[in-house]
């Protein structure tokens, strides 16, 4: 009977010293985690594989590990198989949003995309600033189109934005850019409509007299056309176009009121 009890005593010391060691390399494993050291985690928590979660946080970490390498797709797919353990399911949404603001550096509309995941969990990790970041991106994307002059470009961003910062202010920048083109190219019907729409921005009104004059201006000399005889001549709105030769003084003199 006493040796028995000793074999039981001694049983119970070596499963308690056995506890004790795994306890210890799990309190670590989990340290490495939370510190964000996924890869040193993941090794300690397969090293005791059998005790209590470590299989789990194992594959947890090796999950967020891909999402740190930019392989997106697969740790999406390991947090959405974990369904409710842990954050998983904020994961899910987080390197969802980190895969949009990665695809965004070939298409910036995905910025706006990345932002709005983000902050739909705006309280998780960096998700709020993250947010704001994407659409600062956004930002830089539009006002580089407006530097280069490239207002429909520009403007197609900024709408995006919706209000952020001053994107409100920079779509009327375009809108005034598109327009004055418009105006240079002598396409006074669009040039009319958006000078109408920015009212008192900048010289607009201005703008949209002197388009409302050189497009009734435009008129005027087609009709007068059509009455010395140039039948080739073809009024829509305030587009003229003569579609015969140039063999008359005032018609070549007069380039800019044709197409």
């Amino acid at each position: 009977t006493s040796r028995v009890a000793n074999e039981n005593i001694d049983a119970t010391v070596t499963v308690s010293i056995g506890a004790t060691k795994f306890s210890k390399v799990y309190d670590n494993a989990t340290q490495l985690m939370v510190d964000g050291d996924y890869a040193g985690a993941a090794e300690l928590f397969d090293s005791i594989a059998s005790y209590e979660d470590s299989s789990s946080l194992s594959m947890y970490c090796k999950a967020n590990l891909l999402a740190e390498q930019g392989n997106y797709d697969d740790a999406i797919a390991a947090f959405e198989f974990f369904g409710d353990y842990k954050d998983c399911k904020y994961l899910v949404v987080y390197y969802s949003a980190c895969k949009l603001e990665a695809e965004a550096e070939e298409n910036p509309e995905k910025y706006m995309e990345a932002a709005e995941k983000f902050k739909s969990i705006s309280l998780f990790r960096d998700s709020s600033a993250r947010a704001e970041a994407c659409k600062q991106k956004l930002y830089g994307v539009a006002s580089l189109w407006l530097f280069r002059e490239d207002y429909q470009t520009a403007f197609s961003y900024f709408r995006l934005l919706n209000g952020f910062s001053d994107s409100t202010e920079k779509m009327k920048e375009c809108k005034y850019g598109m327009a004055g083109i418009q105006l240079n190219e002598g396409n006074y019907a669009s040039a009319i409509s958006i000078f109408a729409e920015l009212g008192d921005y900048r010289d607009s009104s201005d703008l949209l007299e002197k388009a409302q004059k050189l497009s009734n201006l435009k008129v005027d000399h087609a009709f007068l056309l059509l009455d010395r005889g140039y039948n080739d001549i073809h009024v829509y709105g305030d587009a003229v176009f003569y579609l015969g030769d140039i063999d008359d003084e005032w018609v070549a003199s007069t380039p800019n009121y044709f197409y």
